[in-house]
């Protein structure tokens, strides 16, 4: 890499979801967090110990209970948060983009469950945040 390009964002994947029409903050905010938790789970497969065996770690004292409690629980509720932005919540916002403008107790409904759900997932993201990293 030239000395020009060592500085240089290497984080296309991101910045080419952010260019083009304006985008309002809590859509940056959402893009970020959920490019960057899918960009780790996939191409940096940042849950490879997702189904680690840490039996033979605890039996030779080499890790606490505790300590793999907490990695099983971080990486169930990653796992979990990739799965909503990769299979439900496509659905769900398909659901509220298509509405088709007859029953607005259903889009509100709809559009609650979506901004609830996503608020969820991104608290989990940035609540993870430091350990994702590879």
């Amino acid at each position: 890499m030239s000395k020009k390009n060592k500085n240089k964002n290497q984080q296309k994947w991101l910045t080419d979801n952010l260019k083009g029409e304006w985008i309002d903050k809590d859509q940056i905010i959402e893009i970020v967090l959920f490019k960057s938790l899918i960009h780790y789970v996939e191409k940096e497969d940042g849950l490879n110990d997702y189904a680690y065996d840490f039996s033979e770690g605890l039996k030779q004292g080499y890790v606490r209970q505790d300590t793999v409690d907490t990695i099983k629980l971080r990486q169930n509720e990653l796992n979990d948060a990739y799965l909503y932005l990769k299979n439900e919540r496509p659905a769900l916002k398909n659901q509220v983009d298509e509405w088709d403008g007859t029953n607005i107790v259903e889009f509100i409904t709809l559009e609650d469950l979506l901004l609830d759900k996503d608020t969820e997932v991104m608290n989990t993201i940035v609540k993870y945040r430091g350990y994702m990293w590879t």
